[in-house]
């Protein structure tokens, strides 16, 4: 009886190992062990919505890794701090601004480096309204994306002033702006007094086109000259006008070398090449127009008679924005007073 009790233990013994050692097998299975709720805590950033060219977006109140995709002359006017800027062009007229404020610059022609913007991990990406829709949504899914036009940049300031909290700083430059636009047309008042036409002639890629003060057929202030004729005061040259009339949506038009006689401006200034230009390129497009400034038909027009041609810096020129219109303004003061 005693053996028989014994033996019955020891059965019950090995029955509850193996139990024991299958209950541990199932606790050590990974099917069964629950997922590890994150100790990481994200900082919750407090949110804006921005009304601008392509919608709505959502951005921080206080973004603090900025990109700008075209329009960081906006942006420098307000003194917004900028990781990246993606410029149109390799000698931009802003490179000495940029690189003084530590700012990383990368030129862009028609593909805009998406990697590049990427790697810097902006959350905010500010950007013009010309972009197309596909690259818009490019930007917007590496970070919120706002866009305003940097054409009529006056209408457009106070909005992106709204949008990063700086309405007073944007308030401010504009008054500013429009003081010292005062203070230019007093410097030329004695120019100005007897009432002047200009012309703008532009010569890139061996094509001559005229620039008219805006497009007519736009709501808002649209011009890469605007600045000489609304700002300055210079009159349109009476062709030029007649011109414009034949096509109220186009801002410029090309001519050939058989209407430049019709030209009769007392002021000609003149643009070789444009914004986005190589140093190669700009030094073909200075060669080209070589041919121009030595033919009989440019050594008759009047403003070449009278000595008042002037040569304007494309890189500001075929640019728009607050800093671009006061360097042409600056420009034209510095060649006119000193004439």
């Amino acid at each position: 009886m005693r053996k028989i009790l014994l033996l019955c233990m020891t059965i019950g013994i090995l029955m509850l190992s193996g139990c024991n050692s299958s209950v541990t097998q199932e606790l050590q299975s990974p099917e069964v062990f629950e997922p590890v709720e994150s100790q990481v805590t994200v900082p919750q950033m407090d949110m804006r919505v921005v009304e601008h060219a392509f919608g709505t977006t959502e951005i921080p109140v206080e973004p603090q890794r900025i990109v700008s995709v075209y329009l960081e002359d906006m942006l420098l006017a307000l003194d917004v701090p900028i990781k990246l800027a993606i410029t149109i062009g390799e000698e931009n007229y802003l490179s000495e601004e940029m690189e003084s404020r530590g700012i990383a610059t990368a030129a862009a022609g028609d593909a805009i480096n998406y990697e590049m913007i990427l790697e810097q991990e902006p959350d905010l990406i500010v950007t013009m309204d010309a972009i197309t829709q596909e690259q818009y949504e490019q930007l917007n899914k590496i970070a919120p994306t706002i866009a305003f036009s940097r054409r009529s940049w006056q209408d457009s300031l106070p909005k992106l002033g709204a949008a990063l909290g700086l309405e007073a700083e944007a308030e401010q430059y504009l008054a500013d702006h429009t003081q010292f636009v005062a203070d230019a047309q007093e410097q030329l008042s004695s120019i100005l007094a007897d009432n002047p036409t200009a012309a703008v002639l532009r010569s890139t890629n061996k094509t001559l086109r005229v620039y008219f003060p805006n497009v007519l057929s736009a709501e808002l202030r649209q011009g890469y000259v605007t600045v000489l004729y609304e700002d300055l005061g210079f009159g349109l040259e009476d062709y030029l006008g007649e011109l414009q009339q034949t096509d109220p949506d186009r801002e410029n038009a090309q001519i050939s070398m058989e209407i430049l006689p019709q030209i009769q401006a007392d002021y000609l200034f003149v643009i070789v090449g444009g914004a986005g230009n190589t140093a190669e390129a700009q030094q073909q497009d200075m060669s080209d127009f070589e041919e121009t400034a030595q033919s009989a038909i440019w050594a008759n027009l009047p403003a070449v008679q009278n000595g008042r041609v002037f040569y304007l810096d494309a890189r500001y020129w075929i640019s728009d924005g607050p800093l671009a219109d006061k360097m042409k303004i600056n420009q034209v003061l510095e060649l006119l007073t000193a004439a």
